[in-house]
């Protein structure tokens, strides 16, 4: 190897050696605390049945006003429609000139979103579930009974 290899080599070595030396130095290990921060934590926390949302849930201002405006007669309308209804039509007719984003919309509105499956392949066999058409109950048996299965049980 010649002088200026080694030279670098050397260089190299010295900034990789003062690098490690500046980060082990400057960081703080990740999720470490002060004392400071930690009381600050503490003051701030929920007590055991206080709860963290004591208004409830806020109402929904926006799909109230827009279920409103969208209940009214269109004024001057011959046929009398909602708003509601003019939407409806203006997006079937855009179905009908082949815009597929319509398509879908009027079809999810009218029919609900498709089934959903999921395939559990562990033992080579294929096991589907029918999760949309499951009530809240029904998918926590259904969970039970696979992992039941998949312990053997």
């Amino acid at each position: 190897m010649d002088s200026f290899a080694t030279l670098l080599l050397l260089k190299g070595e010295q900034m990789k050696s003062s690098l490690q030396t500046t980060r082990k130095t400057t960081r703080k290990p990740r999720g470490s605390l002060s004392e400071k921060q930690h009381q600050v934590l503490q003051a701030h926390a929920f007590q055991p049945g206080e709860s963290g949302n004591p208004s409830g849930r806020p109402r929904k201002l926006m799909t109230e006003a827009y279920r409103r405006a969208l209940e009214r007669k269109i004024a001057g309308d011959p046929d009398g429609r909602t708003y509601a209804d003019a939407i409806a039509e203006q997006m079937i007719r855009l179905g009908l000139k082949g815009s597929v984003r319509a398509v879908a919309e009027v079809s999810t509105r009218a029919d609900g979103l498709p089934q959903q499956s999921v395939a559990f392949d562990g033992d080579g066999s294929s096991l589907s579930i029918q999760i949309a058409s499951m009530t809240p109950e029904m998918k926590r048996q259904r969970v039970a009974e696979l992992l039941a299965k998949a312990r053997g049980e």
